[in-house]
């Protein structure tokens, strides 16, 4: 199931250009890319969040536990064993 915050709705709803970007986000992200690293994090930080999300993503396939964070320039993709959410990072 994917979900998207009722901030991230009105702003697809409202603004073509992020729709188109949140989907090809969502395709990055099923990709298992996850995301665009920030400034503030060192390569082994985003080496190391990369393999958390890599982990994760074989725990979530087996059935089991775990949760995936992507960000995406100003929204993240999170994902659980109940949803896949999208939503801006004041949101969480």
């Amino acid at each position: 199931m994917i979900v998207t915050t009722a901030e991230v709705n009105a702003k697809i709803a409202q603004d073509e250009k992020f729709a188109k970007d949140v989907s090809k986000a969502m395709a990055r992200f099923l990709r298992k890319d996850w995301g665009d690293k920030s400034a503030e994090l060192t390569d082994e930080d985003w080496r190391s969040d990369c393999e958390y999300n890599d982990a994760a993503a074989q725990s979530l396939s087996k059935g089991q536990g775990g949760r995936i964070l992507g960000v995406y320039g100003d929204f993240w993709i999170i994902k659980d064993a109940v949803a896949t959410t999208i939503l801006f990072p004041h949101e969480y």
